[in-house]
Parts: C-alpha cells; sequence; structure tokens
C-alpha cells in the first residue's frame, strides 16, 4: 500500500492547527476575590519620621475605581507606627499602582533601623498585615507579608526589603467567595 505524500503532508497540517486552535482559544479565566499584594519597595527614615515607597498589586482580572486599603506594620513584633493607617486610590484590573507613606514612627522602630545602619544587626524581620476594601461595594479582602529588612549600603536611614506572601486570608465575612469582587 503506497501511502501519497502529499496527502500525508495535508493530515499533518490539519492536526497541527487543530492542535494550535483548541490550545489557545478557549476562555479566559476570570480571576477575583484575591487579595491584593502589597510590596514595600524602599524604606527611609527622615528624623523620627519614617517613609514607604509602596506597590500595591491588583492581581484580580476586574478594576477597583475607589479603594481603602488598611495596613499596620511591625519590626520584630514592634509597631511601627502608632494603630492602623489608610490609604485610599484606584486599582486597574491586574494593575499595579505606586503610593508613598510617611509618618511618625515608632521610637523603637526607628532605634532598630539604626540599628541595621550601624551594622550592629544584620537584617530585621518584618511583617505587614491588612486589609482592602472595595469603597463601591463595602466588601473587603485580607492580606498579610513577610520578610527581612536590611540597611542599603553607603546610603544612612535608607533600607531594601525582601518579602514574600503568606497564604492568602479571605474575610469570609465581608466576602462571599460566589461573588465577584466588583
Amino acid at each position: 500500500m503506497k501511502i501519497d505524500i502529499r496527502f500525508s503532508f495535508k493530515i499533518f497540517l490539519l492536526l497541527a492547527v487543530f492542535v494550535l486552535a483548541t490550545s489557545c482559544g478557549g476562555k479566559q479565566h476570570k480571576i477575583s476575590n484575591q487579595p491584593p499584594q502589597m510590596f514595600i519597595a524602599n524604606i527611609e527614615t527622615i528624623g523620627d519620621d519614617i517613609q514607604f515607597q509602596l506597590q500595591i498589586r491588583n492581581i484580580n482580572n476586574i478594576a477597583i475605581p475607589k479603594a481603602r486599603i488598611h495596613f499596620e506594620f511591625y519590626f520584630a513584633d514592634i509597631p511601627v507606627f502608632d494603630g492602623v493607617q489608610s490609604l485610599d486610590l484606584s486599582l486597574d484590573g491586574r494593575g499595579t499602582e505606586q503610593a508613598g507613606w510617611r509618618g511618625k514612627a515608632n521610637p523603637e522602630a526607628i532605634h532598630s533601623l539604626k540599628q541595621l545602619t550601624e551594622g550592629t544587626i544584620r537584617d530585621l524581620d518584618y511583617r505587614s498585615t491588612g486589609e482592602m476594601m472595595n469603597l463601591d461595594t463595602n466588601k473587603k479582602l485580607a492580606f498579610s507579608r513577610r520578610g527581612k529588612v536590611f540597611a542599603v549600603p553607603g546610603k544612612p536611614g535608607h533600607f531594601r526589603v525582601a518579602g514574600v506572601s503568606d497564604r492568602s486570608r479571605v474575610n469570609h465575612e465581608a466576602i462571599n467567595r460566589d461573588e465577584n469582587y466588583n
């Protein structure tokens, strides 16, 4: 039995097109109800104040035009600020916003950062916790992050952060997983 090469090649091309079309043409999964990712890009001490440069990433496909983030920072279980801080912003779907936060710091936190600058300690544990609230729907998503703070060599009062997200925590009282976040 002799197989026509042109016929075999046409069958091969048809199968290749079919495989490519079915693998790429699927419906895109809509991500929703996921907590934001909040990264500390930079920390700087300015006298008794501390300034954070933050990046807040919305990993949801859904934009959040009016969001409020409540957060707390801790250095080695010492609160950096007195009480919970708030930040209002707008987040695009799958977008990242940069924001800054400056405020009067706890003297113990400033002392810990000075020890980093002086080299008496190598690194400092940090932890951030909080929640993001969609102001249009009043739904909330909790987040937390932990990691290490390091002094920037040659730049006294400047610090870098390396951290990882803790497992996402969803505030089950405030959000129903079957609903979209918007």
